[in-house]
């Protein structure tokens, strides 16, 4: 019998999953402790995504992976559909999940940027913080070679 565990992983690496081409643009890179950023709000099944970051971030050798989209602190009273869309978020509300991704960015030592993370409002905001503070950017390069 496979256990649950081993069957999202299977799952996240199928030849049919949108993300099986995903790498990491600098495979050398020393991770430490990594951020994932990318879109959420607004984002169809981000947390599959993100799912699959993080699994390609420990794969190169991360050693923790702070992964947004299982921080549930902020989030636990939003509803819990696949995804939240814009209209339906207040900007109390925005500012907390900002304010903790923060926090929590603040403490890493890398950032890895999924695909779409430049039309992303909260992405863009990370990726300047990581920036300024000199951590180490990596961006993931989609199944045709793009990087993000």
């Amino acid at each position: 019998m496979i256990s649950t565990d081993t069957a999202v992983r299977r799952d996240c690496f199928a030849p049919s999953n949108p993300y099986a081409g995903w790498r990491i643009n600098d495979t050398y890179a020393p991770l430490g402790t990594c951020y994932l950023s990318g879109p959420m709000t607004g984002t169809d099944n981000y947390v599959r995504a993100f799912a699959h970051a993080e699994e390609l971030a420990l794969s190169q050798g991360a050693k923790y992976v702070v992964n947004p989209a299982h921080n549930q602190s902020v989030t636990r009273h939003l509803r819990k559909d696949s995804y939240l869309r814009r209209e339906e978020i207040t900007a109390p509300e925005y500012a907390l999940f900002l304010a903790q991704d923060m926090a929590a960015l603040a403490l890493c030592d890398s950032i890895l940027m999924l695909p779409g993370w430049k039309a992303s409002r909260g992405a863009t905001a990370e990726h300047a913080y990581s920036v300024a503070r000199g951590m180490r950017v990596l961006h993931i390069i989609d199944g045709e070679g793009e990087a993000t």
